[in-house]
């Protein structure tokens, strides 16, 4: 069962990964099983499920009386409340999020950022949840500094490493996610950390912890309630 529930968003390259150093262990963190149709990216990538994988749930949650509710909205969206499941559509291709947890614990999970509107005006969904905790993490001053922020967005990724094509993608996503944002901040309580100076390129070997430390207190001084899901400070260089 769910306790406390942590979204943490924000375009790419902003330091999100990062923050996962952040976490105590008890914190379970839960991602999107992705079923790419162009296969995985990579030896690594633990994430990639095949395609097929969809109609093998499908039929098995069929077998024993499951069947996935479509909520009403413009994403493609089904819940499977008894075994927890979400299975949502990104770019035409299957996303599965396995939410169940047998016992009580806090969970940081990575989702779709236009499908968090949608789950959390379902009721069942919301509750399953328990607290949520939505942070969206902003390089420029203001959401509605667009071309700042995808400019700020470009130099973060870039100094990371990315490819111009995979910073082209970035930048997209960007504008597919940012109506989801502020939607998230009017009507869910999420809390926006505008001029946030943690990109992930920053974080070396040789300033990480230090880093860690200013960026948690910087997250607590808005919303101290998230140190449920953080270590202690004189924890976070293990």
């Amino acid at each position: 069962m769910i306790t406390d529930t942590l979204f943490i968003f924000g375009p790419g390259g902003t330091g999100k990964r990062s923050l996962d150093n952040l976490l105590t262990n008890y914190v379970v963190r839960i991602y999107p099983h992705v079923l790419r149709k162009s296969g995985p990216r990579g030896t690594n990538d633990i994430r990639y499920a095949n395609p097929g994988l969809y109609n093998d749930i499908y039929s098995l949650f069929r077998i024993f009386g499951t069947v996935g509710r479509h909520l009403p909205s413009d994403e493609a969206v089904w819940w499977y409340s008894r075994p927890g499941t979400l299975c949502y559509k990104v770019r035409g291709e299957y996303h599965i999020l396995f939410l169940h947890i047998p016992y009580l614990y806090e969970v940081k999970v990575e989702i779709y950022a236009p499908v968090i509107p949608v789950i959390l005006k379902n009721i069942p969904i919301k509750k399953y949840l328990g607290r949520v905790y939505i942070i969206i993490l902003n390089p420029a001053d203001d959401l509605d500094n667009i071309d700042k922020l995808k400019n700020l967005t470009r130099e973060n990724c870039s100094n990371r490493g990315d490819s111009e094509e995979s910073i082209n993608e970035v930048l997209a996503s960007v504008d597919e996610e940012i109506g989801s944002w502020r939607q998230m901040i009017d009507e869910f309580g999420a809390v926006v950390y505008n001029n946030w100076k943690f990109p992930e390129y920053l974080y070396t070997a040789f300033n990480r912890t230090e880093l860690l430390k200013e960026a948690r207190n910087c997250l607590l001084d808005r919303n101290p309630q998230l140190e449920i899901f953080f270590k202690p400070e004189n924890k976070l260089d293990r």
